[in-house]
């Protein structure tokens, strides 16, 4: 949103001095009150660049990041300031289009998500495109403050404790847009590392839970097969099949014993 619309910066400049040309009232009238206060006003985004004062309607120019002109060579002061903000503000939509770049395609990879079956891979891709997104945009927010701060942060303060100041700037709501879309962007890249980690741990889990099944299901062939429940049975029913043959022999040796000493 913060792309497509163009309310990034709001600016309101006192003319001070400024005589309208239809102005009515004499010119060497004393009661400074009454006279009229004049504001140029201009609002500044990424494709566009509005102003108004009191001679010229309201108004827009496109934005021509790639011109050649230098900020004093042109005529009058509006278009000399407006190459002066384009100049300084031109690296920050540098890092929006990228943003807005990385914010498509981890929206693609999130809805990739939901159509496949084995969405680990995409899910990973996702939340590194968001993180790359939100440091994008967190570096556009960062460039831009500064370069408005250099160009106009000056004008804001009074020349001197009685005036007021004559120069008023403020942040519109498509700027305000782009920080959350900052902190959006750091939150969708967290939900989709803790989805990932979820899903590589269920996975974990199922692999090794078949693998444990498979295993126990060999121990139940085997303990069937030995017509017992567990272990422990098995290994006591070989130790009683075991005396029970010495047990066997015993009997047996001690019969012929019986007989030799029968005969003897």
């Amino acid at each position: 949103m913060s792309t497509c619309t163009n309310s990034w910066l709001y600016t309101t400049e006192v003319l001070k001095y400024y005589v309208h040309p239809n102005d009515t009232i004499a010119n060497g009238s004393e009661d400074i009150l009454d006279q009229t206060v004049y504001f140029k006003n201009a609002t500044l985004g990424p494709w566009l660049f509005c102003w108004l004062d009191p001679t010229t309607d309201f108004h827009c120019t496109k934005v021509n990041y790639f011109t050649t002109d230098e900020p004093y060579d042109v005529t009058t002061s509006v278009e000399c300031k407006i190459l002066l903000i384009i100049i300084s503000v031109h690296r920050a939509f540098i890092f929006m289009i990228s943003g807005a770049i990385l914010i498509i395609l981890g929206s693609i990879n999130a809805l990739m998500c939901l159509f496949q079956k084995w969405p680990y891979h995409s899910l990973m891709y996702c939340s590194v495109l968001h993180i790359f997104s939100g440091i994008a945009n967190f570096a556009c927010v960062i460039v831009y403050m500064a370069a408005v701060s250099k160009e106009v942060g000056n004008k804001i303060y009074a020349a001197s404790k009685i005036d007021d100041p004559l120069f008023h700037y403020s942040y519109g709501y498509s700027f305000i847009m782009l920080k959350v879309s900052f902190l959006g962007n750091e939150f969708a890249a967290l939900f989709s590392l803790i989805a990932y980690m979820a899903k590589r741990d269920e996975r974990m889990f199922n692999k090794y839970h078949i693998r444990s099944l498979i295993a126990k299901m060999d121990e139940t062939h085997f303990m069937r097969k030995c017509h017992c429940r567990t272990v422990s049975e098995f290994l006591n029913s070989e130790c009683a099949s075991t005396r029970k043959s010495i047990a066997i022999t015993n009997d047996a040796s001690d019969e012929q014993s019986a007989q030799y000493s029968k005969f003897g």
